[in-house]
C-alpha cells in the first residue's frame, strides 16, 4: 500500500520486475496491505499506476516439505560447513530450508541471497544474523525475493535491516564474490562423476528453473575463504535410483560446470572437490553416494576410464 510519501513498495519480488515497470505501455498495480513494506529498490510512485486494483487476498505460502531424517542429517553434514562470520546464500528448497534452521548456534552470519526463505527470517530473528563482517552492504541482509510463510512476511513488514535489491545486483557473481567468505548453497537433482550438476533437469525433463545456481557457485567459488555447495538425498524414487550417476542422463542441462563444483553433500557426508584431480572426484563422491550403489558407481567409472 502507499505511504505517506506516495510510494507503494513490490517487496517480494525485484528478479525483473523494475526492469519490466520502467520499460512497459502499462502498469497496473494490485495493491494488497498484506504485502511487507522494506527498503531497498522495491519503491515505486503510485503515480505510475495507470490502474490501480485493491486487493487483500492472503499471500501465497510456501508449505516446505517435512524434514525427516535423511534430510536432517544432510542439513547436519552442510551445517558443519558453516562459520560465525560467513556470509550465506540458501537457494529454493526443502533441504537448503532445513539447513538455514540447522545454523541457529550460529554468530554474527551475513545474509546475501536469492531467495529469503522462512529459516532466514528465524535466524535475523534469534539474533544469529548481523552482517557485521560483510563487505558490501554491511549490516544488510540482502534478497531479491520473498517467498515462504506468513511468519516471514509479518516479521519482515518495515524491518529496518532487511534490503531488497534488484536480482541483477544479488546474483551478478562479481558482486557475490565480493563478500568474503560466501557460503552458498543450493539443492542439485543428478551428479555425475566428475563434477557436473544437473539442478534444474533430468533428461529432458524440465523440472524448475536455474535460478541462481550458476551465478551463486562461480560467486562462491571465487570469494576469499568462499565455499559452494550442491547438496542432496543420495537416492531418488524410494531407494531405487541414485542421484550420483556415472555421467548425467542424456539430454540433461548441466546447471553448474564441474570447475565450479565445490562441495557435494548427502547424508554420507561431504565430498570436496575443489583443487581434486578427476580420480579423487570420483573417489570422494562414491564415498558420499548410497552404499546399495558404490560397487555399480566404481564399475562404471572404471568402464569411462576416470581411474
Amino acid at each position: 500500500t502507499m505511504d505517506e510519501h506516495g510510494y507503494c513498495c513490490v517487496s517480494c519480488d525485484l528478479q525483473w520486475e523494475m526492469e519490466s515497470l520502467y520499460s512497459a505501455d502499462k502498469i497496473i498495480f494490485e495493491v494488497n496491505p498484506k504485502i511487507p513494506h522494506l527498503p531497498g529498490e522495491c519503491a515505486v510512485p503510485v503515480a505510475m499506476a495507470d490502474v490501480i486494483i485493491e486487493s487483500d487476498l492472503d499471500l501465497y505460502e510456501l508449505q516446505d516439505p517435512p524434514i525427516g531424517e535423511v534430510e536432517k542429517t544432510v542439513a547436519q553434514y552442510a551445517a558443519e560447513m558453516v562459520h560465525d562470520g560467513d556470509c550465506i546464500q540458501l537457494g529454493f528448497g526443502g533441504i537448503p530450508n532445513a539447513i538455514g534452521f540447522e545454523l541457529m548456534d550460529r554468530h554474527d552470519l551475513g545474509i546475501h541471497t536469492e531467495q529469503i526463505g522462512a529459516s532466514m527470517a528465524h535466524m535475523i530473528q534469534k539474533g544469529v544474523v548481523t552482517n557485521r563482517y560483510k563487505n558490501l552492504d554491511k549490516g544488510w541482509s540482502v534478497g531479491t525475493f520473498i517467498i515462504a510463510d506468513n511468519f516471514t512476511y509479518e516479521y519482515l513488514n518495515n524491518h529496518p535491516r532487511v534490503l531488497m535489491r534488484r536480482g541483477r545486483y544479488t546474483n551478478d557473481p562479481m558482486i557475490i564474490a565480493q563478500q568474503d567468505n560466501m557460503v552458498s548453497i543450493n539443492a542439485a537433482l543428478q551428479i555425475d562423476l566428475t563434477g557436473q550438476v544437473a539442478a534444474e533437469a533430468i533428461a529432458n525433463i524440465q523440472w524448475s528453473g536455474t535460478g541462481g545456481a550458476t551465478d551463486y557457485a562461480y560467486g562462491a567459488y571465487h570469494s576469499k575463504g568462499g565455499r559452494a555447495m550442491l547438496c542432496q538425498i543420495s537416492t531418488a524414487k524410494k531407494g531405487t535410483v541414485s542421484r550420483i550417476a556415472p555421467i548425467l542422463d542424456p539430454g540433461s542441462i548441466v546447471s553448474v560446470s564441474r570447475n565450479l563444483t565445490d562441495m557435494v553433500v548427502t547424508e554420507y557426508g561431504v565430498a570436496k572437490l575443489r583443487a581434486r584431480t578427476v580420480k579423487q572426484r570420483v573417489e570422494n563422491l562414491i564415498a558420499v553416494a548410497h552404499p546399495d550403489f558404490r560397487a555399480e558407481l566404481r564399475k562404471e567409472a572404471n568402464k569411462y576410464m576416470y581411474f
